[in-house]
């Protein structure tokens, strides 16, 4: 059985299809939870990396990675991802944004971490050249904390910001993610 490790050792090799085979697999492993032992240090280093595609999987694997944490690493990490959902380079801000609702799934102190980030990440986006993207994204992922928790209080902060919205078209885009509720 392959650890965290061998996959880490494959992402930071050089063959590009055994690089992505091995990312691909640890987004899997990190699904259920593991024992990350020894590795939150050297996954947290790749959000400092040159690589965005580094920086991508450091923040993805640790939003994975949270409900692994009976220590308490994660928060140790967590303002390496909230960065990281500014990354330069869009893609890698999105990826991790889009991986950051994986954090709620860990529990409840997570849970309000990650949804209070979401607010203030909403609010500072609103100058931002992607503010929509970013919005609809925070959005899709209270949506799936939502519906793997069923909690009347998150949709009620989804929607305020829902109905808060300026654009009639973003306003109704958004409400798509929400159509059930």
């Amino acid at each position: 059985m392959k650890t965290i490790a061998d996959y880490l050792d494959k992402i930071e090799g050089t063959d590009p299809a055994q690089r992505t085979r091995a990312y691909s697999e640890l987004l899997e492993l990190t699904d259920g939870v593991v024992d990350a032992a020894g590795q939150w240090d050297r996954i947290a280093a790749y959000m400092d990396s040159k690589d965005n595609h580094l920086r991508s999987i450091g923040g993805q694997l640790l939003c994975g990675l949270a409900k692994s944490d009976p220590e308490g690493h994660f928060f140790d990490y967590f303002d390496g991802i909230k960065r990281l959902t500014k990354d330069p380079m869009f893609v890698t801000a999105r990826h991790v944004l889009q991986a950051s609702y994986r954090i709620g799934l860990a529990g409840p102190k997570y849970r309000k971490l990650v949804l209070d980030f979401y607010e203030e990440r909403y609010d500072d986006c609103a100058a931002e050249r992607n503010a929509s993207l970013i919005r609809f994204d925070i959005l899709v992922c209270m949506k799936k904390l939502y519906d793997a928790r069923r909690d009347p209080a998150l949709a009620e902060r989804a929607l305020r910001r829902i109905v808060a919205e300026c654009s009639d078209t973003h306003r109704a885009k958004y409400r798509k993610v929400w159509k059930d509720i």
